[in-house]
Parts: structure tokens; sequence; C-alpha cells
């Protein structure tokens, strides 16, 4: 019949947006990560050319990050804008 046709057309529709919604979350926190990642990596570049290797700058900004009760990211911003001496 018509009707149970159109509530299981409606509840299917229900499902995909409800999918979509999640997919849409979980795009954002991707980005965000990205994101993170390319600061934390410019970060790294600036320290390397401060004469860090690559693994002693991770750990620099790991170790700065947990001294001064920050997380990476915003311990990278400082590296970058210059705000941390080194």
């Amino acid at each position: 019949n018509i009707e149970n046709e159109f509530l299981s057309i409606l509840n299917n529709s229900l499902k995909y947006i409800s999918e979509i919604n999640k997919y849409k979350i979980e795009n954002k926190l991707l980005k965000e990560q990205i994101k993170s990642i390319k600061l934390v990596n410019k970060a790294k570049s600036i320290l390397m050319t401060k004469g860090f290797s690559e693994t002693n700058a991770h750990k620099y900004i790991q170790k700065t990050a947990m001294n001064l009760r920050l997380s990476k990211l915003e311990t990278a911003n400082l590296i970058i804008k210059n705000k941390i001496d080194i």
C-alpha cells in the first residue's frame, strides 16, 4: 500500500540524512587534525632551521607543551609567532 511505501521511503531518507550528518562531523574533525598536523610541522620546520633535528624538534614541542600546560597545537602556534625563546 502507498502509505507503507511512503513510510519506508521516509525512514530510509532519515537514515541517509543521519549518515550524511555523521560524515560531515567526521570530515570537520579530520580537517582540524590536518590543520593541526600542518601547524606542528611548520613549527618543527622553524626549529629545524635553528639546528634541531626533526626528532628533537618534535620532542621539544611535546616537552614545551607539557611544561606550559598547553596543547601541541597551541605550542606550535607560539613557536610560529616567535613567542617562545628557543
